[in-house]
């Protein structure tokens, strides 16, 4: 026996937790590969969205993501996080955890670069954030990342190599966790 199964835990409403506490950890896994589209509009990563609804009024969400992107020859492009509260269809852009906008015409801010040194290789994007949306508690909270090119063909490769033809050119998983922290 492995011992006593336990009990699920439900927080009463006005149960307190010490600042910086974990109330809870969600994470969203994207297993499939995928090539975005051939342009340089910003492009959402597909099946890949961090939901979590917050248990707690005024709790900040600790965003931790990790993706691999890859092209066919070397490329410039750049990646970006959104965010949307409960309705999931209205996103806008996460700048606080971005970088300042470079200026010029495709000039905008970015969470990370998306590029790549050679056609055969990927290149990890990963990080943290830790944001402060403003919820009603019931909430969802929902995160995504998308990326955009410098050139408009071909598109950005997202878990996958430009070739995808051996074992030594695999696929990997995109990971995003979500912790809900006291505030």
């Amino acid at each position: 026996s492995d011992g006593p199964t336990l009990s699920p835990v439900t927080f009463h409403t006005d149960q307190a937790f010490p600042t910086g506490h974990v109330i809870q950890t969600v994470q969203a896994i994207k297993n499939d590969s995928e090539i975005l589209p051939a342009n340089t509009s910003e492009n959402i990563i597909s099946n890949w969205t961090l939901i979590i609804t917050p248990q707690k009024a005024s709790s900040k969400i600790l965003v931790c993501y990790q993706f691999d992107t890859s092209w066919s020859t070397t490329l410039t492009a750049r990646s970006y996080m959104q965010r949307s509260v409960d309705s999931g269809s209205t996103f806008a852009k996460l700048t606080g955890a971005m970088g300042s906008d470079p200026g010029g015409s495709l000039g905008d801010p970015s969470l990370t670069h998306a590029g790549v040194e050679q056609n055969w290789m990927m290149e990890r994007q990963s990080g943290f954030y830790l944001d402060s949306p403003s919820y009603s508690l019931g909430n969802s909270v929902q995160y995504q990342i998308g990326c955009a090119s410098e050139s408009p063909s071909p598109g950005i490769h997202i878990g996958q190599t430009n070739r995808d033809s051996t074992g030594y050119h695999p696929r990997t998983a995109s990971v995003m966790i979500g912790m809900e922290i006291a505030t």
